[in-house]
């Protein structure tokens, strides 16, 4: 191994050991030291060790890396009960110009209506109907009272 390359290491691994001091301060988003183990999501959160320079830099590239287990299982969940709601909403929602979306208001799970021709906020799933929100709510209740973190 050359100089710098043996250089750099001991730069990550002294990182790591700050961030080890830190701990409390980690976003979960930080690239971990060669051969230290990162976490990603497939089907599942997985692990893996820092040490493949293409698959370890396409995952970081596509934001599929993590430092911590909590923050990928955090993204997990999110992202499975956004893709439920998203089909279910796909499945059961009629043409609509007005559209429900789910907010989290006075400590419990409720709905805020959108002139969708006016305005609507990104990445947000709505619903054509009262109605159709209320079954989705049902449907998927215990996933966004945690999501929300109702009743902690």
């Amino acid at each position: 191994m050359n100089r710098q390359k043996e250089i750099e290491n001991q730069i990550m691994k002294l990182q790591v050991e700050l961030q080890e001091l830190n701990k409390s301060k980690l976003t979960g988003w930080e690239k971990v030291a060669p051969d230290a183990r990162y976490y990603y999501v497939e089907n599942r959160v997985n692990y893996s060790w820092e040490d493949d320079v293409y698959i370890d830099g396409e995952r970081l590239q596509y934001l599929n890396y993590f430092s911590t287990e909590e923050k990928a299982r955090e993204i997990y969940k999110e992202q499975l009960l956004y893709r439920k709601l998203k089909k279910f909403a796909d499945e059961n929602n009629e043409k609509f110009e007005m559209g429900y979306k789910i907010v989290k208001s006075n400590e419990k799970i409720s709905y805020a209506m959108n002139e969708l021709e006016k305005y609507s906020d990104f990445g947000q799933i709505y619903f054509s109907s009262l109605e159709i929100l209320e079954k989705a709510i049902e449907t998927f209740r215990m996933e966004l009272e945690e999501y929300f973190k109702i009743n902690e």
